[in-house]
């Protein structure tokens, strides 16, 4: 099921999240229903949800967020990084991408893969606003 490291590919699958949902789940992200927003990818993947605690991981203390594959966890480093979209979505795409025990996937795709949800939570927004010519869409 999991393909190529490109996260356009990754998507290209008929169980790919849908502009909508990838919408929703960054909302949820931000009112602090990760787990639903969790949910929501990882039932689109066939994937089982991983757990998320508060905490640093050895070897990785400087950074704001670790996946531990042993464990099936997000690790963050503050409980406010749980509110942080592209931190959340970043670490889910090494969960979705980890199988049968080997690493497969880069950080610059797991930037992609996140930044593709925010992406259409921005547009989204810009929609519901009214604001959706090329001006508006010039950031993105």
């Amino acid at each position: 099921m999991f393909l190529k490291h490109s996260p356009t590919e990754f998507f290209k699958k008929g169980d790919a999240v849908n502009e909508k949902d990838k919408s929703k789940v960054v909302q949820l992200i931000l009112d602090g229903e990760v787990e639903k927003a969790l949910k929501i990818v990882c039932d689109s993947y066939g994937r089982k949800i991983p757990k998320l605690k508060v905490g640093k991981v050895k070897r990785h203390s400087k950074a704001l967020a670790v996946y531990v594959p042993r464990k099936a966890t997000i690790f963050l480093s503050k409980g406010s990084l749980a509110r942080n979209p592209f931190i959340i979505l970043h670490e889910l795409y090494h969960h979705l991408r980890f199988s049968n025990g080997k690493h497969k996937g880069t950080e610059k795709y797991a930037n992609e893969f996140a930044l593709s949800f925010i992406k259409s939570y921005v547009l989204n927004f810009l929609k519901k606003k009214g604001a959706t010519g090329k001006k508006s869409n010039q950031f993105l």
